[in-house]
């Protein structure tokens, strides 16, 4: 089993997909282990989505604490889901390219500083693509600039708000990550370093 960890800013929606698919055996060799939050209970769903999926969850904002509560939790895999912060040096050189980010667009397109939720989707539509989707990639120190590990593509409607189309991108987002931790486990994806053992 390979041991995840999480990091989040907001609802957690994403992972209660993952975590479902976990669950259900749909997607079976992983195991959440935590979720930490830079947010506050007061200021995140992701918490109470982590009551329900019986996953401890913690409010940490310091590096060095995170790292410690993923070695806790001998967590080998981290996933950034909607997490909004840079990733500290600790963790970074802890987890040697183990730490994985889903971005709602084709990266390198619309990534970097102030690229999140649904300023995304209207920087896509205000361009003019025809096409969008959802990329996971390698966490560095610089936002979205990490190895791009899997895409999906996904057309622009015509006349489509930003609302919208954050919602049909982001089913496919739970999709494609799951997809991609597939990949890893069947050692499909051979630039990925393997947890230590």
């Amino acid at each position: 089993m390979i041991k995840l960890g999480f990091l989040a800013s907001g609802n957690g929606t994403s992972i209660e997909a993952l975590v479902n698919k976990i669950k259900s055996k749909e997607l079976d060799g992983f195991e959440a282990r935590v979720i930490i939050c830079n947010k506050t209970a007061g200021e995140a769903g992701v918490y109470e989505r982590a009551r329900k999926l019986d996953i401890p969850i913690k409010h940490l904002v310091n590096p060095s604490d995170q790292l410690e509560l993923f070695r806790d939790y001998h967590v080998e895999l981290v996933l950034a889901m909607g997490y909004l912060k840079v990733i500290g040096n600790e963790l970074l050189n802890y987890f040697e390219e183990r730490i994985w980010n889903i971005h709602p667009a084709l990266l390198p397109k619309y990534g970097g500083k102030g690229m999140y939720g649904l300023n995304v989707h209207k920087a896509v539509i205000e361009s003019g693509d025809k096409e969008t989707g959802a990329t996971v990639h390698v966490v560095n120190e610089h936002y979205d600039k990490g190895e791009i590990l899997n895409q999906v593509k996904i057309p622009v409607f015509k006349n489509e708000g930003p609302e919208m189309l954050q919602k049909r991108v982001l089913k496919f987002e739970y999709v494609l990550m799951a997809t991609t931790l597939g990949l890893y486990r069947d050692n499909l994806l051979p630039k990925c370093k393997r947890p230590r053992h």
